[in-house]
């Protein structure tokens, strides 16, 4: 089993870090889905948006579940964050990870605005 809460606060930055922080606790097969018009994007695309983008300065996650084998995990969460923008991000999520090379690596993350 591995950490939870390492994995947490992997989910967390992805949230928050840079698009360099992104890139490179990315598995290189990642697929990142969206609702329409965005749809499903690879990891490459997904870094083009986020240097495009600004990023949050607060997240938070409720509704949290997690299980994990020690190779894979898989977060389940609703979250909300807050940016330059008056308006919250809510969405409900989930993301995989798969541990590469000893490292944990998202592989994949769907996100549902609320």
């Amino acid at each position: 089993m591995a950490d939870q809460a390492d994995i947490w606060i992997l989910e967390r930055a992805f949230w928050l870090d840079s698009p360099e922080f992104c890139r490179s606790h990315m598995a290189q097969d990642a697929q990142i889905e969206f609702l329409p018009p965005v749809g499903r994007i690879a990891a490459e695309e997904l870094q083009a948006r986020l240097a495009a983008e600004p990023r949050l300065a607060l997240v938070e996650f409720d509704e949290a579940e997690s299980s994990d084998d020690g190779c894979e995990a898989v977060l389940s969460y609703r979250a909300a964050g807050w940016g330059s923008e008056l308006r919250p991000v809510v969405a409900r999520c989930t993301s995989r990870y798969r541990r590469e090379s000893g490292a944990w690596r998202m592989v994949g993350h769907h996100r549902v605005p609320q």
